[in-house]
């Protein structure tokens, strides 16, 4: 218990984050995390010189792997059954190198013409998003470098997502039915994925509320630090960031490929669940008496096992067999945690700055 107890509060103190007097969110994952990644996931990251660009990159690369693994599958509490997708927002300043996220876009950068389309159009009704997951099985992959390119479809008649994105999240079924239709329209495992970044001003559009069930169902990553000058080198050249997409590419391809032909299963061994069970205990401890931060710590636990699975999966693909057990690999579990932290470190400063407000947050976004 020691020990988990250090792990996560390895520079990440959420008890910290709620005592503060002004907001100081913005926490990166540096290398406590990034030494706890695959290889090939590290490799990827390594050719980028700040943490906080490493951090950008992977807010892209990993719900994009996740979405990928469409045939992938674990169960957790009361045997409910999980797909690795997730759904990252990244808030930062405008031109803060926040569309370093989009690298997560070579992953299905080769396929996604060819085959059924994988990429769903940020600017989307909420019944095409819908015709687009019952023709494409309920998957694919959102990512948009400006919030308000969604939201702003949020706007018209039957045009709000959320139900959607939370749904989504929990790969719990969706259903619509309009008087023009003549049957009702099912996607009975919806495992698609959601990579959003933009400024502050544009998430209020998109999370209303912190009692909003779509706050807790968002790995919140809040980056305001102010973008310097920095010299261009001649090390930072287009050959390096084209391998690096080619990289990513070959590894899209790869796991594409493998849920298109084989289906697979992870398990978590003993040491896993009995971790699992402590930091949930802890974290939740924090938050006992704030409803919308334990929702957080709920979900939150939930999205590192989908990350911790992804993660598996990239690391065992080459070697793993169908119908062979597939074990997630408890580093992966840590690192996964460990970014969690960030977010509901991230979550907690949020929560605490908006009650300090008294705004009307049913009224009003809480974002500022």
């Amino acid at each position: 218990m020691g020990e988990i107890k250090e792990l996560i509060d390895n520079g990440f103190s959420m008890a910290a984050a709620l005592k503060m007097e002004s907001t100081t969110a913005g926490k990166q994952f540096g290398a406590v995390v990034y030494n706890r990644l695959p290889q090939r996931i590290q490799e990827v990251i390594d050719a980028f010189d700040q943490d906080f660009k490493r951090d950008f990159v992977l807010m892209g690369v990993l719900p994009t792997v996740g979405a990928l693994m469409y045939n992938t599958t674990f169960n957790y509490r009361d045997g409910k059954t999980y797909y690795p997708n997730w759904n990252s927002l990244v808030i930062a300043r405008a031109g803060s190198f926040k569309s370093l996220m989009t690298y997560g876009e070579s992953l299905i950068r080769d396929f996604d013409a060819v085959n059924t389309p994988f990429k769903i159009p940020g600017d989307v009704s909420t019944a095409a998003m819908m015709k687009f997951l019952i023709n494409n099985n309920g998957k694919g992959l959102l990512m948009e470098t400006e919030i308000d390119t969604l939201t702003k479809a949020f706007e018209q008649k039957w045009g709000d997502h959320s139900d959607l994105f939370r749904k989504g999240f929990e790969n719990e079924s969706l259903s619509k039915m309009r008087a023009d239709d003549e049957a009702p329209h099912n996607v009975k495992y919806p495992r698609f994925g959601v990579a959003l970044s933009g400024t502050p001003d544009q998430v209020g559009p998109l999370i209303q509320s912190y009692e909003n069930g779509m706050f807790s169902r968002f790995f919140i990553y809040h980056q305001m630090t102010s973008s310097k000058w920095q010299n261009w080198v001649d090390s930072d050249n287009k050959v390096k960031y084209e391998l690096v997409k080619n990289d990513l590419s070959d590894l899209g391809d790869n796991i594409y490929d493998s849920q298109q032909n084989y289906s697979f299963h992870l398990t978590f061994d003993k040491e896993a669940i009995s971790m699992t069970n402590a930091i949930g205990a802890y974290w939740d401890s924090l938050y006992e008496e704030n409803d919308s931060l334990r929702a957080s710590v709920f979900r939150g636990i939930v999205m590192a096992l989908k990350i911790a699975v992804a993660l598996s999966f990239v690391d065992q693909m080459d070697t793993v067999e169908e119908g062979q057990d597939f074990v997630v690999n408890n580093t992966f579990l840590e690192a996964a945690f460990l970014m969690i932290a960030v977010s509901l470190a991230n979550s907690a400063v949020y929560v605490y700055e908006a009650k300090k407000s008294k705004l009307n947050y049913e009224l009003r976004p809480f974002y500022k």
